[in-house]
């Protein structure tokens, strides 16, 4: 049970993220078969269980060893060449805010969209995407991200708006990487504050998304849209705002809970 797993606690919360240690516990929690799992384990010495486990846990897999070995063999070619990577550009902006865990326990990850820069290549971000996951989540782990992307333009930081048509190489591109190599870490996905601009778009360019990845988003409505001053309460219905790292509670100004 959760209660017999160690974890580590959230920032503020004192949650407890559970650190599943046996391949039983790794294979009920993804709901995959035990015995491929440690057929894979075989296979793929290198790799952590609950790795290999994710994998298995695709929607394209469905717990078969040979689909999800294909797909295990291609990542770890792939992660072979992220040494060979150049440097992020020093003058290339960060839009990847990591902060502490939203109620459900899952990772808060905040992507600044106004904080993307398009005379930089998507490739760039993605690796960029890669780098900081690596940095803040362990391959061996279980933890799952609840990704808040902020469409407002934050003018008084320097971050102009920019239109979703520009973006969307990027963030598409962004996407794609994640859903690739990075399977069952995403809970969810908040677009927020989302007026009829920001609908239309995603209704637009939601055909380009996995259906799973869809199922995972929730539009946070604002009359306002991009405009709007704060975020929408609805917000703290995911996150508690102590949860927010200090650099980046200036983003979440005006989010206050009811006293």
């Amino acid at each position: 049970s959760d209660n017999e797993m160690e974890g580590t606690s959230g920032m503020g919360l004192g949650l407890v993220i559970p650190k599943l240690k046996t391949d039983g516990e790794i294979s009920a929690h993804y709901n995959v078969p035990l015995p491929a799992l440690q057929q894979l384990k075989v296979d793929f010495p290198e790799c952590p269980p609950a790795e290999l486990a994710r994998f298995l846990a695709r929607k394209s897999v469905s717990g078969d060893v040979q689909k999800a070995g294909k797909l295990i063999a291609s990542y770890l070619e792939w992660r072979k060449g992220i040494v060979k990577w150049p440097p992020a550009p020093s003058d290339m902006p960060n839009p990847f805010r990591f902060n502490g865990f939203a109620w459900d326990g899952s990772r808060l990850l905040l992507l600044l969209p106004c904080n993307i820069d398009i005379g930089f290549k998507p490739e760039l971000y993605c690796q960029t995407l890669v780098r900081n996951l690596d940095v803040e989540v362990e391959r061996a782990d279980t933890l799952r991200f609840t990704v808040l992307l902020d469409c407002r333009p934050h003018l008084a930081l320097g971050y102009d708006a920019k239109p979703v048509w520009r973006l969307w190489s990027h963030i598409s591109a962004m996407a794609k990487i994640f859903q690739s190599y990075f399977p069952e870490r995403l809970q969810r996905f908040v677009i927020y504050p989302a007026g009829d601009l920001e609908m239309g778009a995603f209704r637009m360019f939601k055909g380009l998304l996995s259906t799973e990845t869809v199922k995972r988003v929730r539009l946070l409505y604002s009359k306002l849209g991009y405009a709007a001053a704060a975020p929408p309460p609805e917000l703290l219905e995911i996150l508690d705002v102590a949860e927010i790292r200090r650099e980046n509670k200036v983003f979440f100004t005006g989010l206050e809970p009811d006293v």
